[in-house]
């Protein structure tokens, strides 16, 4: 899992963390600290606690693009793949502009939830960001 540095924004948005969820607005700024300690949370493997963190993360910022992706990433970690594609979806009507991991993470979410048209064209997305994939 990506960290939250400088330069890489952990939402999986390809864009400099600055411009991406420490940007925005005022909402999304107050919600750092706990969107921080969510992921720390999620990095140790403490999944359940990180996506209490995102959720209250999105209690205060409904639109926090990081949260949105994270939860449905921690959601797809926990064998939960429809709510995992909702949040990946919301997460990319917040932040159109996510890296190839991102497209991928909500490719399998949506192919285990049988919306095979819609993952092939997000796999496809992944590969064109990144043909290494």
């Amino acid at each position: 899992m990506a960290t939250v540095t400088a330069h890489d924004c952990a939402c999986g948005s390809a864009r400099p963390y600055a411009e991406c969820c420490g940007g925005g607005d005022a909402r999304n700024r107050a919600a750092e600290s706990p969107f921080r300690a969510a992921v720390t949370l999620h990095q140790q493997g403490r999944v359940p606690g990180a996506m209490r963190g995102y959720e209250q993360v999105l209690a205060r910022a409904p639109n926090h693009p990081g949260a949105l992706y994270y939860l449905g990433a921690a959601y797809l970690e926990a064998g939960q793949p429809q709510p995992a594609a909702q949040f990946f979806r919301r997460a990319f009507e917040t932040e159109p502009r996510r890296g190839a991991d991102a497209h991928y993470a909500f490719a399998l979410a949506l192919h285990m939830n049988g919306e095979r048209h819609e993952a092939i064209d997000c796999y496809r997305r992944a590969l064109e960001l990144d043909p290494g994939l």
